[in-house]
């Protein structure tokens, strides 16, 4: 058998973090498919959902300033344009977008304490 294939993860996560992940795939695909949306001349849509407060405030930012919310969504919007219709696409990029922010709120964090 080829592990490729198997539909298990081979390191388990604590659970903060398997949500965090869960929440960052779902904001990457519903990011996918509004922009797709907007592409196409629909946009401004009420229904969107959007995650970005639970998931930084899940993360670990105690403040999110205006400029935390712009590296999000810009972080979200970049990320979302490389996902593929496949779970492991999805996962891979959601795993890229927290560790960027884990990366994002070291850098912050050193600079509160002026490092």
């Amino acid at each position: 058998m080829q592990l490729k294939h198997a539909n298990v993860r081979l390191v388990k996560l604590p659970a903060n973090i398997d949500l965090i992940l869960f929440l960052i795939q779902e904001e990457l695909k519903t990011t996918r498919l509004f922009n797709g949306l907007s592409d196409l001349g629909l946009s401004d849509c009420f229904y969107q959902s959007h995650f970005a407060t639970v998931i930084l405030a899940s993360a670990g930012f105690k403040e999110r300033p205006d400029d935390l919310y712009e590296f999000y969504l810009d972080l979200i919007n970049r990320r979302s344009k490389k996902i593929k219709p496949e779970y492991d696409s999805v996962a891979r990029q959601a795993f890229k977008v927290y560790i960027d922010l884990m990366i994002e709120k070291k850098n912050r964090a050193q600079k509160q304490i002026g490092v």
